[in-house]
This record gives C-alpha cells, structure tokens and sequence, in this order.
C-alpha cells in the first residue's frame, strides 16, 4: 500500500525564530526571505513556502503540510510532553481523544509499538515516503544534510517495519520525494542540487540496489527545463511522474510518463499553473494536483485528470478552488477522491481545506459547523498561551476502503519559556472525505538527549499493519509508530 505525504522539504532547527533553515535547494538561507528558485529569483511555488521571524510564519516555513495558524489563545490541558525513551520498541495503549468536535462514538485504548525508524540518530533522517511490496516494505528519502556535501538521498528496506537496513543508492546527491511501484519494479524520484535543482530518478528490481537514471531521462518541453520532481504514481499502464519545469516564462506545472520507469516522455505542456505535486492512480487512470498563483494572493488548487498517463485535461476552475496556498495532497478509495490542501494570507495559513470528489473533474469544498475542512482538534499540550497554534496534516492514505490521515495539533513558543514546539499527534479516519473522527492520539516516541521534538510524516500499510513515519524538527532520531490496521479501523466503525 502506497504512502502519502505531504511534507516535501527538508528542516532545519527551530531553535529560534532566527535559526537558518536549510532549504530545498541544499543552501542555507534566512526564513525570513523566500527561497531562491534555479534562476535566483524568488521562488512562490507552494512547496517552497518561506518563514519569517514571526512563530507562525516559522511554523508555516517549516511545516509543509495542510496546516491552519490561529491567533493567540488559551489552551489549557497537560504539560509540554518531553520525549522518552530509546531506540527500542515500546508498546504504548494509547487513549481515543475525546474532544467535543470528534464524531463517532469512544471505544477503547490502542496500542502503539514505539521504536526509532530508519536511520542512524542525529543524521536528521527524513523519510518522504514508503511502499510495500508486500514481502518487502521500502522507505525513501534523506539520509542526511551537510553544509559542505548538501543532501544525500536515502533508501531503506525491512521485511517487517522493525529492522531496517540501508539500501545501496547510486548518485546519492540529492533527496528523493516519492516511490512507487510493485514487485521487480520500483522507481523513485526527486531533485538533485547541483548548482540549480533538477529532476533526479533511480530504479531498483529488488530494493536493496538502486540505480540512477542518466539526467537526460526527463525532458523538458520547448524552452523549458524539467525542475523538481515531486512525486509519482505506479498504474496499469505504467508510471507518471509529476513536477514543474523552468523556461523564460517562469516555472510550469509538468509531468511525464513511463510504460516501465526507464524511459520516459512528457506529457502535454501546456497543463498551466505553477507546479504539479501530488498524483494518484485512479480507476484505470490517474488524477493530478497543482497549484497557481493569482492576483492579489487569490492563489488556487489546480486538478487533471489522464486515462492513460500520457493526456492529461484539467478540471474546470471554479470558485471552491480559489484562495488556497499550498499543492493539494491527494488519496483515493473506490470511487471516492480527497485533497487536503489551506487557506493562506500573504503566506500566513488561515485554516485548512478538504476538498472531495468522485471523478477528480468536480471537486467539492467540504465545510462542518461553518468552518472549512471538518477536521475535528485537539488542545495543544501547552499549560500557558501559545505564541502560535495550528493544525498539520502530515500523512493521507486509502486503504481498505477508508481515508486514514495522520498530524499533529501545535503549539509553537509558549510563553511560559517551555519549549518552542509542542505537538499532540493524532490519526483520523473517514470514509469519504466529508467528515473526520479522531480514532486515536500517537505515543512519545523515542529521542536523543536534548533533541528536538519529531512531528508525523508519510503512512504505509504493510502486511496487515499502519505505520506512521515521524520527522525530526532539527535534531535527533525519527521515531515510527506501529499498529494493526484492522484495529484502528474498529474504532471508526
């Protein structure tokens, strides 16, 4: 079962709010200005999101996933949690939140196995993404930055998501996004930095030896440079691989398609927008997402739809799609489409988007209790007013006819002088992307001494099990959290 995530960028510590944070390109720049794209220029593409020095705009740069800021207010409860605990698995019955917005009733505890994940700790390991195979359960993404060598992608295997070994990786520079794929046949992509970000692919039969693809496999169209890529999708007709590419006009959304992940064309190039970032198969085609700019900040969600990987047409504009500020997430179950996506102002996000759909032609803007996006909260585990507080979502998946997301409530620079980050993490479910439940809260997980805390990446079912990808902010090791689907699915029932 294919992962789904939405973070897309590497962090940096949040130590303070004038703390560098190291961004897609390999470099360190302020977070109070915008990342430089290929050309030096400013780059707005959502996947590059800038910070500032305010905690909300810090938290904004740092976490790239559906994520909602709120002003300032009181948000009692327990005390900051401090992580504990080692490398080993820990079994953790864990609670089902029962805050007042949760629909659906509050059956009992679950429990969590607890382990750090893959990885050696303090490499500021980040994993982006994960597949399984079935036997074989494949994890992708950074095996670690340095100032002087920039990013180095990583690949990790295990037989069961508990032991984990470091795959053999080809041309490692760069980091890599997304994976896909299905027995004698993975493909994973990403961007490579060397002097300007491109896109970068590997291939593995077995997923233990990974080669790379020369850097002419991903053309651009005419004028263009092919950019980042971002993300990909495994289906019947073979793999599409989704980004954005760079000419005289500025940066395009783009994609490209390949019968077996060796080879590969672009599509039409004339997709419009800014960048394509997310894309699933669907039916027996796939569905896209993207995201455009606008005039005066009206930014907004962009969908295509293909039936083979190789056309690909856009889905009408429509009012439910403007003023959003980041690339939608995507998943499908059945005949069933979700987008997670939010609301921003002069880059500072104003709350969450769920969009829904069942052709990915018409895409519906979900709202409960007039507030768009029915994703039920939690308090932040704060004991004093939050400088910040917000909603992230880190991980979406379909999976056994439910949509499961995984995030974190936050709290961001207390005044108490706690801590600068505080996360409660919980998993939600749906069944069709128009109402969500909390069906349970994650653990502490493992941490070094002095580490900063980890928040929730990208989720994978693997034989029967969900796990959950943590991701260091800074420091320390990314802890992973294990259980039996099927029981986490009862709850929502």
């Amino acid at each position: 079962m294919r992962a789904r995530a939405a973070w897309r960028i590497a962090w940096g510590s949040i130590r303070s709010a004038s703390t560098s944070v190291r961004g897609p390109t390999g470099r360190r720049h302020d977070p109070r200005e915008p990342e430089p794209d290929r050309d030096g220029r400013a780059d707005r593409r959502p996947h590059r999101i800038a910070g500032g020095t305010r905690h909300s705009r810090l938290l904004m740069a740092l976490v790239a996933g559906s994520l909602v800021t709120m002003s300032p207010a009181a948000c009692g409860g327990a005390a900051p949690a401090t992580m504990t605990g080692g490398p080993a698995p820990t079994a953790v019955p864990t609670a089902v939140p029962t805050p007042g917005s949760t629909e659906g009733r509050t059956p009992g505890p679950i429990t969590w196995d607890v382990r750090q994940g893959p990885g050696r700790a303090g490499d500021q390991t980040i994993v982006s993404d994960a597949v399984s195979t079935g036997a074989l359960l494949v994890a992708v993404g950074m095996a670690g930055t340095t100032l002087e060598t920039g990013d180095t992608a990583g690949v990790w295997t295990s037989p069961d998501g508990r032991t984990w070994e470091p795959a053999k990786v080809a041309q490692p520079a760069g980091t890599i996004a997304a994976v896909a794929g299905e027995p004698g046949r993975l493909v994973a992509v990403g961007t490579v930095f060397e002097g300007t970000s491109g896109p970068a692919a590997w291939t593995s039969v077995d997923g233990g030896t990974w080669q790379a693809l020369p850097a002419s496999a991903f053309a651009g169209s005419s004028g263009y440079e092919p950019g980042a890529l971002e993300d990909i999708a495994a289906g019947p007709g073979g793999f599409v691989a989704v980004g954005s590419e760079h000419g005289a006009g500025g940066s395009r959304a783009a994609a490209w398609y390949s019968p077996d992940g060796l080879t590969w064309t672009p599509t039409q190039s004339d997709l419009g927008g800014d960048s394509a970032g997310a894309v699933v198969q669907f039916g027996s085609g796939y569905v896209a997402a993207g995201w455009a700019p606008g005039a005066d900040g009206d930014d907004r969600a962009l969908f295509w739809t293909s039936p083979d990987g190789r056309t690909w047409a856009a889905a009408p504009d429509a009012k439910d799609l403007h003023d959003v500020g980041s690339t939608p997430i995507l998943a499908a179950v059945a005949q069933h489409l979700v987008a997670f996506g939010y609301r921003s102002h002069q880059w500072v996000p104003t709350e969450p988007i769920v969009w829904t759909s069942q052709d990915g032609v018409t895409w519906m803007r979900q709202a409960a209790g007039g507030v768009v996006a029915p994703l039920p909260s939690v308090s932040p585990l704060a004991s004093d007013q939050p400088a910040a507080t917000g909603l992230a979502v880190g991980g979406l998946i379909g999976t056994d006819g439910v949509f499961v997301a995984a995030g974190e409530t936050i709290a961001l620079g207390p005044s108490s002088g706690t801590g600068p980050f505080m996360a409660r993490r919980v998993v939600w479910t749906s069944s069709t992307g128009g109402s969500w439940s909390i069906v349970a809260e994650l653990p502490e997980g493992p941490a070094d001494p002095g580490a900063d805390p980890a928040i929730v990446g990208p989720l994978v079912v693997h034989q029967g099990r969900l796990l959950v990808f943590g991701r260091p902010m800074g420091t320390g090791s990314a802890p992973l959290w294990e259980t039996d689907l099927q029981g986490l699915l009862d709850q929502a029932s």
